[in-house]
């Protein structure tokens, strides 16, 4: 009896490819996922230490972090408002606030914060 050699793949060959490279990808998509993620938790920490600047650029101009009303500086809110406008992955928020309770105090404690995918900071 005479065996017949074929030259090509079996079928299950070609299954076990398949489910090796569908592995594969799975791994290499999550991993993208978190670097992902990643970059842009640190183009906000990135964003929020600009942030910080112009507030201690607005104080060392101004003797105060806050504006005559007790406001965030209108130039820093504009630019919060277009950072969180133009990223639709974190959004900042921005609230002077006295210290002990002093409303007409020039000393005021700020906080910037961002929100973004499952993560919130507060600088």
């Amino acid at each position: 009896m005479k065996v017949i050699r074929s030259n090509g793949f079996s079928l299950i060959e070609i299954i076990i490819t398949l489910a090796i490279a569908t592995l594969l990808s799975g791994i290499g998509y999550a991993t993208y996922q978190e670097h992902i993620v990643t970059t842009h938790r640190i183009k906000a920490i990135h964003d929020m230490i600009n942030i910080m600047t112009d507030f201690e650029k607005f104080y060392s101009q101004n003797g105060s972090y806050a504006d005559s009303q007790g406001n965030a500086p209108k130039a820093i809110l504009i630019k919060l408002a277009e950072l969180t406008k133009n990223n639709p992955y974190y959004s900042f928020t921005c609230q002077p606030q006295s210290i002990c309770g002093k409303e007409n105090s020039n000393l005021h404690n700020v906080n910037v914060s961002f929100q973004g995918v499952g993560v919130q900071v507060v600088c």
